[in-house]
């Protein structure tokens, strides 16, 4: 027997909401590793829907979605705020990107020690990262700043240079060659992936439905 995933235009309770089209603000990371598959699937069951993804940072989400400029929110956050409105998916944990030989694992010593490269893809847990550090009476260097994930392999390439990135990134990065990656030595960073939606729309059948596909597509296994 041959099973299919129904479209969300099949269930007549979704038309009228998703005839105006989808507003997903998302952050850069986000971006990156899950947008893709994202995608893939809402072009797959809402077909001939506009979907608009602005990229933004978490700090500014709530404030994008309270007034209107976006009906859906994907991003990390290091305080892990609970709220009607807001849905865990999975777990973050800092991961230190090298592209040079040197054998071994860094110390948090010589991570601060190095130069570092930096995607700006979410304030909160980038202040949150640099605490931790502080309190344990490190600082780190940031030297370069780059808008995208993608060029990182380059802008470490043949240098002593490292980036701190979220695990899922530093997954993708990896697999394409040339990088390698090992956990922040700091057992107390921790954030999560979340997404977050409007507070009207919280019983919206629409709302629920694209709630479940991002359950799907980003949450932990």
């Amino acid at each position: 027997m041959n099973y299919r995933t129904p479209h969300a235009f099949e269930n007549p309770a979704l038309r009228g909401a998703f005839s105006r089209g989808l507003r997903v603000g998302i952050s850069t990371d986000v971006e990156y590793v899950f947008l893709p598959q994202l995608l893939c699937k809402l072009r797959s069951e809402l077909p001939g829907i506009p979907v608009i993804i602005q990229s933004a940072d978490p700090s500014k989400m709530p404030s994008m979605l309270a007034n209107g400029e976006i009906s859906f929110a994907i991003g990390p956050d290091s305080l892990s705020r609970r709220a009607p409105n807001r849905h865990w998916l999975r777990s973050g944990q800092p991961m230190v990107l090298r592209a040079d030989s040197s054998p071994g694992v860094l110390s948090l010593k010589e991570i601060c020690y190095r130069p570092h490269a930096a995607v700006s893809f979410a304030i909160d847990i980038d202040l949150h990262i640099n605490g931790a550090i502080r309190e344990l009476g490190h600082r780190r260097s940031v030297v370069i700043q780059i808008p995208h994930f993608d060029s990182l392999p380059r802008v470490l390439a043949g240098t002593d240079c490292v980036a701190i990135v979220p695990n899922y990134v530093a997954e993708q990065l990896v697999k394409k060659g040339g990088l390698r990656s090992e956990p922040v030595p700091i057992s107390e960073i921790d954030f999560g992936l979340f997404m977050s939606w409007q507070a009207s729309s919280s019983d919206d059948p629409a709302s629920r439905w694209l709630q479940s596909r991002c359950s799907m597509i980003l949450g932990s296994e």
